[in-house]
């Protein structure tokens, strides 16, 4: 088995398993993919985070610009939004659009806290963990790798069997690869 192998992001200080030990090629492929756009383009650095730091270091007609920026950037309209007497005023249309936003966003299956690449992250740690318990038992080992796999693909494909995930995953063929686990062959 290969060893991990780690790589911290240079934004938020993330690790990531470049290895690859327990996950097909196509998730190899999509980890590496999604881990460059969040950590390598910096969008992992939270917004949350840096607009905290602007919120302390600002006024509250300078928070207001901020904040309208945003909200004309997420409804595609300036609107009548104004600023008096430290509140904020906006149109009927513009709360309307704010509210679907907000909708949205909760209604989102995988939020920012839980993007794939961190699930992966995580699964692919705790597999290391588990599987240093017994480092010679491939058994275990080709079970954990078939369950990072399966979680893996169960983000994109709910409803699957483990027969779709071998198949999305695996060159060999569902008998064998299951065979691995059942049988330890």
């Amino acid at each position: 088995m290969t060893a991990p192998h780690y790589v911290d992001c240079p934004n938020c200080g993330e690790k990531h398993d470049t290895s690859g030990q327990y996950t097909s090629p196509a998730n190899r492929e999509l980890d590496r993919r999604l881990w460059a756009e969040e950590h390598l383009s910096g969008r992992c650095v939270s917004a949350s985070a840096a607009r905290e730091n602007e919120n302390a270091t600002s006024t509250p007609e300078q928070r207001f610009n901020a904040l309208k920026d945003r909200l004309i950037a997420a409804a595609g309209s300036p609107g009548l939004t104004s600023f008096h007497d430290g509140r904020v005023h906006m149109t009927l249309g513009e709360w309307e659009q704010l509210i679907e936003l907000v909708a949205v966003a909760n209604a989102s299956p995988v939020t920012e806290k839980h993007t794939r690449d961190r699930i992966s992250a995580a699964l692919n740690r705790a597999a290391d963990k588990v599987c240093a318990l017994a480092p010679q038992d491939e058994r275990l080992g080709d079970a954990i790798n078939l369950v990072v796999n399966a979680g893996l693909h169960l983000l994109k494909f709910p409803d699957a069997d483990l027969e779709a995930v071998v198949e999305a995953n695996y060159s060999e063929d569902v008998d064998t690869v299951l065979g691995w686990v059942r049988d330890g062959q």
